[in-house]
């Protein structure tokens, strides 16, 4: 990373396509694509992911799930909880073992790679890629989880915006669990984090105001930000459509 930062000026990278990452693996492809011809950095990874939150507060602890069942639709189609990004379906599995009488179905949705390997009777599987268009309309929550950190603005509206058009302004809600960094005091995991976002995705963990920038820019409203006891642990970011004004 000090070389790389010392022959772009010491400025942040903005292009995904042109980090430290590239710099040292000698590659054009963004860090997915690169993992997706390399099974032997893939197969790491996913476990490194899958054993990520091991020691970490769950945000099924200090989030009031039970929200998403009040007024929930209970019709044989009605989609309760879609994990978009959701790589394995751990969400939607733990949503369901805390909550087993949560109606509605639960959908996982990644790239066909991925939930290729899923292997669960719970949860449904559905290939997607999250820059095209929601296909799942008016589900009840549309949840993200360590997947806005790898991107930049730009990107994340874009993702952001192809999910507003699936939602129900009076019914769904979005769901964040990532981050927010406080302005002074971040914990050196954030900052470690937030280091990495930069060095493989030209990307960031981000603060409170740039959340409520990002999602306003997006066309969302911030309805409330829960936050673990302990600093390891991610918060869970609850937002609305903005055109939604709660009548």
């Amino acid at each position: 990373m000090p070389a790389w930062l010392a022959q772009n000026n010491y400025q942040n990278p903005t292009d995904i396509s042109h980090t430290p990452f590239h710099r040292a693996y000698g590659t054009a492809e963004e860090l997915f694509a690169f993992l997706t011809r390399r099974p032997q950095y893939s197969e790491p990874f996913h476990l490194w992911m899958t054993a990520f939150d091991e020691g970490r507060t769950s945000w099924l602890t200090f989030y009031p799930v039970i929200k998403l069942q009040y007024g929930a639709r209970k019709d044989s189609d009605a989609v309760l909880f879609l994990d978009i990004g959701g790589g394995m379906g751990h969400e939607a599995s733990a949503l369901k073992k805390r909550f087993p009488s949560l109606p509605g179905k639960l959908v996982v949705q990644d790239l066909p790679v991925v939930v290729a390997r899923i292997q669960s009777g719970v949860v449904k599987s559905m290939a997607h890629n999250f820059f095209e268009e929601q296909p799942v309309k008016g589900a009840r929550a549309y949840y993200f989880r360590n997947v806005l950190h790898n991107w930049g603005d730009a990107e994340c509206v874009k993702i952001l915006r192809a999910t507003r058009v699936a939602m129900d302004p009076s019914y769904s809600k979005l769901l964040i669990n990532q981050w927010v960094v406080p302005e002074k005091g971040a914990s050196s995991f954030m900052t470690h984090q937030d280091l990495n976002m930069m060095a493989m995705f030209a990307a960031m963990e981000r603060t409170e105001r740039q959340w409520h920038a990002l999602l306003g820019e997006a066309g969302f409203k911030i309805e409330g930000i829960w936050r673990s006891a302990d600093a390891a642990s991610e918060c869970l970011i609850e937002a609305v459509r903005s055109d939604w004004n709660g009548n």
